[in-house]
């Protein structure tokens, strides 16, 4: 919801943002602290992932008709990329094909996913990495591009266009 209004809500916020491990009200946290170290949790990188990937201008998608797929795209006018958000909230992975109509596009596209098949996966202090962002790419050939998403996953395809 936020992506597809995305002209009219200017920033999105996540409470409660910080837990000290020694002196905390309440969980889901966003990033945990002690007085040495820090982490981000999944949730953490889910919303810089999509801080980070905002684009300019909202354009029209058809979204992949099989349930638990949410699929959102967006231009980014500054860096000439079609930035494609795919969220599988399914215990199983989807392969497939993005295609594109009416862009141009070619060359190689970043994909950045979080996301762990084990839903009780967590980030610790001993594992501040355990579920964290992963990036890989693909590429662009004819308009299309090879869609391959873990279960229980955010991937953003960051793709260049002309």
């Amino acid at each position: 919801g936020l992506e597809r209004n995305g002209d009219v809500v200017q920033m999105a916020s996540y409470a409660p943002l910080l837990a000290n491990v020694n002196a905390w009200q309440w969980t889901p946290d966003a990033i945990w602290f002690d007085n040495l170290h820090s982490y981000g949790t999944p949730d953490y990188y889910v919303q810089k992932l999509f801080a980070n990937n905002t684009g300019t201008r909202i354009v029209p998608s058809t979204p992949y008709s099989e349930d638990g797929l949410y699929t959102s795209a967006v231009v980014d006018d500054r860096s000439r990329e079609l930035i494609l958000k795919v969220v599988n909230y399914a215990p199983t992975g989807r392969k497939g094909t993005i295609e594109l109509a009416g862009a141009e596009a070619s060359g190689t596209v970043k994909v950045t996913t979080v996301g762990s098949a084990d839903l009780s996966a967590e980030n610790t202090f001993a594992h501040p990495q355990n579920v964290a962002p992963q990036t890989s790419s693909t590429a662009v050939n004819a308009g299309k591009i090879p869609l391959d998403v873990r279960p229980y996953s955010v991937s953003v395809f960051r793709v260049p266009i002309h």
